[in-house]
């Protein structure tokens, strides 16, 4: 989708979210049959994070003493989940 710099992973419109301390739980009140997806650790700190662009979160996350390599299979998987996507900036 272009210029990966200028794309802003943002949380799909619409979703249930409930924040704990080091929990996310997310609901997707269109897909009533789906369980909750629930994240927790560098998922659910991650998650906090958005919206924001990749280059922020592994940014981010390595600054908080995290592997970089966890980011770009993670935004992968909320988008596979219809969880987020990205947007131009």
């Amino acid at each position: 989708m272009g210029d990966a710099a200028a794309e802003v992973w943002r949380p799909t419109p619409g979703l249930a979210v409930a924040t704990g301390p080091d929990r996310v739980a997310i609901l997707d009140p269109s897909r009533p049959g789906h369980p909750p997806v629930i994240l927790e650790g560098s998922a659910a700190y991650i998650w906090g994070l958005l919206p924001a662009t990749a280059e922020e979160l592994v940014r981010a996350t390595v600054e908080a003493g995290m592997a970089d390599d966890v980011v770009p299979p993670f935004l992968a998987q909320l988008e596979a989940a219809g969880l987020a996507g990205r947007q131009r900036a």
